[in-house]
């Protein structure tokens, strides 16, 4: 919820300039690509999984950056992590999704999971909103929460889909 302020937060504690901005764009767009590049070959060979736990990673990596940073330079690196994220959601957001079910009822998982991210994705940004009057810092210390419960719940409580169905099914032929 707190990306769409970090151009902002940019422009107001830095004064950075539009051409600044520019290049913050042109570098979210070289770490989406490598994102691509490299979430997607780690999503073939060990699940779709891991690249989203890297995205997260990245976005929680993001935010406490953009916390604590002093430097409009450390921008750059903010925007390289934000891109991986957005890679690490288009490769396997809805990929692992798939993997949870069988193909005849991957149409209600994935409308499952879209109108929870359409819910969310209309709340999300009310409550940005209202964190950022307060001050860009609790509106990416509160983000940054977030990610690291979403990490923490990704991690422990979320099996690979695909390993998991695996040992499940070899477990039944015995």
């Amino acid at each position: 919820m707190g990306t769409a302020f970090m151009t902002i937060s940019a422009i107001h504690r830095f004064k950075v300039s539009d051409a600044t901005v520019g290049l913050y764009t042109l570098v979210l767009l070289i770490g989406e690509t490598i994102g691509y590049l490299v979430l997607g070959r780690l999503a073939d060979r060990f699940g779709h999984k891991l690249s989203v736990e890297i995205g997260v990673l990245g976005q929680l990596i993001a935010f406490a950056l953009a916390i604590f940073t002093s430097s409009p330079i450390i921008y750059f690196f903010i925007f390289v992590l934000i891109g991986l994220n957005l890679s690490s959601a288009n490769v396997s957001g809805m990929m692992i999704v798939w993997e949870f079910c069988e193909v005849s009822r991957v149409p209600t998982y994935a409308g499952l999971a879209n109108t929870a991210r359409g819910v969310f994705g209309l709340l999300a940004p009310l409550l940005a909103t209202q964190l950022a009057t307060v001050g860009y810092g609790w509106l990416f210390g509160v983000c940054t929460l977030f990610c690291l419960v979403g990490l923490c719940l990704l991690r422990v409580w979320v099996k690979e889909p695909r390993w998991h169905h695996a040992w499940a099914e070899e477990s039944t032929l015995k």
